[in-house]
Order: C-alpha cells, then structure tokens, then sequence
C-alpha cells in the first residue's frame, strides 16, 4: 500500500500528465514527442526512427526543399531549410531522406505511419 505522500505525488502526475501531452509537441496519440527535429514538405511532416535502414537508397534527384521543424512551447516552428530526395522503391508520402552532405542527412518516415506500413527497403537490417 502507498504512503500518503506518494498517493497524493501519484495523483498529481496522473493529473498532469495529460495536461502536459495536450501541449507543445505532443504527438497524434495525445502522447508527448521527444521533440527531436521533424522535417515537414509538401505539407507533411517527416520523424527520423531508430528502425530505419540507414543504406535505404536515396536517389540523385532531389524533391525539392523541406523545413526543419523543431519542437516549442507553441508547437513546431520552422528554423532551417533542406534539400530532400526520394527514396528509390518508396513512394514519398511514406519516406524521404537527405543526403549525407546536408547537415540534417537521414532517412524520414511520414508521422502518420506505423513500422508495418514502411516498405521492406526502409527497414533496419534488410534491403
């Protein structure tokens, strides 16, 4: 059984947690990010995962440019720009990545798909 104390410390993070998810960052399911930088383009924003495969190969025609979004009080806020490519084998409304010679280089997944959805070519491990 808890201690008074820690009845009355549960409650209130119980209390705040949603308060705080509701704000700033928080991710579609109501959960809070962990405000890494987001790349948004063509009106969708793009998340870097640790499950994507890092070789995925990226094709030599770019996109065009994207923002860089970083998380805020207010929400995401535009503070960089960069050249994003296609996927070879993805369609761009699952992935896209910039290149290795851009400062904000990797492999993005849009936020609305889940590990199952990504083609066999974005996965870590396989390509």
């Amino acid at each position: 059984m808890l201690s008074r104390g820690w009845s009355l410390r549960l409650a209130i993070v119980t209390v705040a947690l949603p308060l705080l998810s509701a704000s700033g960052c928080a991710e579609p399911d109501g959960t809070s990010g962990d405000c890494t930088a987001r790349i948004e383009f063509d009106g969708t924003r793009y998340r870097s995962h640790n499950r994507l495969n890092p070789s995925a190969p990226i094709a030599s025609r770019p996109l065009g440019e994207a923002k860089v979004l970083d998380c805020t009080d207010e929400g995401w806020e535009e503070f960089d720009s960069v050249t994003v490519r296609p996927i070879k084998g993805v369609d761009p409304s699952i992935a896209i990545a910039v290149d290795r010679s851009e400062e904000w280089w990797g492999i993005y997944v849009a936020d609305n798909t889940t590990p199952s959805e990504w083609p066999r070519v974005l996965k870590r491990g396989r390509s």
